[in-house]
């Protein structure tokens, strides 16, 4: 398999390797695992581009006061803003989303050229 292709081992995937490639990140998440398999596990911003209109699939690799950073594979990450994690207020981030949780999302906006990608996590974004 390609270096920068996730590979999946016996009940377990390696979803990216660092900048350096000594230190991958796996996965045992059913629901990544599945998305790999069902080809909507996007690697680059060009592969959200062109799942954009799918519910991806990814995993929350950091929290700021104002917005979550969402990972897929290959490292590829966009970001949701507080008021795009649910169609409720949402007082304290923390309360709602933790570090590697598995998160559901779409694409709300999406440039390549300057690399920067919105999600919505938002129930009412969700339904097509």
């Amino acid at each position: 398999a390609d270096q920068s292709e996730p590979v999946v081992l016996e009940g377990a995937m390696v979803i990216h390797t660092g900048e350096n490639s000594d230190v991958p990140t796996l996965t045992m998440k059913p629901s990544l695992i599945a998305a790999w398999s069902d080809k909507v596990l996007p690697q680059s911003l060009a592969d959200v581009e062109s799942l954009k209109a799918e519910q991806l699939v990814g995993y929350v690799i950091r929290m700021a006061p104002n917005a979550a950073i969402v990972a897929f594979a290959g490292g590829a990450t966009g970001f949701v803003r507080k008021s795009r994690l649910s169609d409720e207020f949402v007082p304290e981030m923390q309360k709602f989303l933790y570090l590697g949780q598995t998160v559901y999302v779409r694409v709300e906006e999406l440039s390549v050229a300057e690399n920067r990608l919105s999600l919505t996590m938002r129930k009412s974004d969700m339904e097509v």
